[in-house]
Parts: structure tokens; C-alpha cells; sequence
């Protein structure tokens, strides 16, 4: 078994595992936030079209014409930053990437199980082909939402404390996200 390979190889897939799981968490966040936004458009523009029939219907009183301007600009103001933010859009972009860190990830699992077995004769062209995609995802995925890490480390069941400084993991974390057959447990015994 060539140990250099498989720590390599580990070390990198419990990364992808993390940036998976980080750009599903953004695009469930930003998926929330765009229906927030479609909530509060429906409400403001219903709110506008009642104070715009009552205008014409009682416009001699002055607090109707205050309302119905200030849910005007509300609205306007609501518009300009969903035109401007477009949630659907980012998280439809993470969802991608996801699924593209997904297919990666099952590659990873892969080369880790050839290792093991000791099928390792194109193990370093296979190894460095996935570090090039990982690198070509890294490079064109969309920025990450600040608190999408927390929300992963909560949802992964990870204590940040452990987690060295230089992004390596242990065997305990690693073994977390590996089937049982793969888990340093299985073939070092």
C-alpha cells in the first residue's frame, strides 16, 4: 500500500468533502434569503396596490397618502436590492458547484479504495488529474457565505478546536466521512 498516496489522497478528499458540503449550505442560505425577498415583494406590492385604491378613494386624507408613499419607496427600495443581490441566481451557481465537488469527491473515493487494495499503477497521473479539477472548481466557484462554514461544522458534527492550523486532518476526521470498508480502522488491523 503506498501510504504517501493514500494520505494525499484522504487529506484532499475530506477538503472536498468540507467545500461540498460548505457550497450546499450557501445555496440553501441564499435559496432562503431569495424567498424571504419574494415574501416581503408579494406583501409590499399588495400593501401599495391597497393604498393606491384608497388614495383615490379617500384623498382628502393626508395619513393614506403617507403610508401609500412610504410603502412606495419601500417597495422600490426592496426591488433595487433584489435586482441588485440576485439570490436565486448565486444559489443556483453553488448548487452547481456542489454537485460538480460531488462527482469529484466519489473520484476521490475511488483512487482511495485502489490504493488500499494496492491497485496503485496510474495512482499519481490519477491523483494529479484530481487536483487539477479540484483546482479549476476552486478557482470559478462563487465566493462562499461568511457564516456557511459555522453552519457545516454544526451540521458535520465537527469540533473546530480540533482542526490544526495547515488544513490537515486526523484519522478520526477523515474516517468520518468514509464508508466503513475505507476507514483506517478496516485495513490497518
Amino acid at each position: 500500500m503506498d501510504k504517501i498516496n493514500l494520505w494525499i489522497a484522504k487529506q484532499s478528499f475530506t477538503s472536498v468533502v468540507w467545500t461540498h458540503k460548505i457550497h450546499e449550505k450557501c445555496a440553501e442560505i441564499l435559496d432562503k434569503k431569495n424567498n424571504k425577498f419574494k415574501k416581503w415583494n408579494i406583501i409590499l406590492v399588495s400593501l401599495v396596490l391597497v393604498f393606491t385604491i384608497l388614495q383615490v378613494k379617500y384623498s382628502q386624507i393626508e395619513i393614506i397618502w403617507i403610508i401609500s408613499i412610504s410603502l412606495t419607496l419601500s417597495e422600490f427600495i426592496l426591488l433595487i436590492i433584489t435586482l441588485t443581490y440576485n439570490y436565486w441566481e448565486l444559489a443556483e451557481k453553488h448548487k452547481q458547484f456542489a454537485k460538480s465537488f460531488l462527482s469529484i469527491r466519489e473520484d476521490y473515493l475511488s483512487l482511495i479504495w485502489d490504493i488500499i487494495n494496492g491497485n496503485s499503477l496510474d495512482v499519481d497521473f490519477r491523483r494529479n488529474n484530481l487536483k487539477d479539477k479540484l483546482e479549476i472548481n476552486n478557482r470559478y466557484a462563487p465566493n462562499q457565505v461568511d457564516w456557511a462554514y459555522d453552519l457545516v461544522v454544526i451540521s458535520l458534527w465537527i469540533n473546530p478546536n480540533t482542526q490544526t492550523w495547515d488544513y490537515t486532518y486526523s484519522d478520526d476526521e477523515i474516517d468520518r466521512f468514509l464508508p466503513l470498508e475505507l476507514k483506517s480502522t478496516s485495513y490497518n488491523s
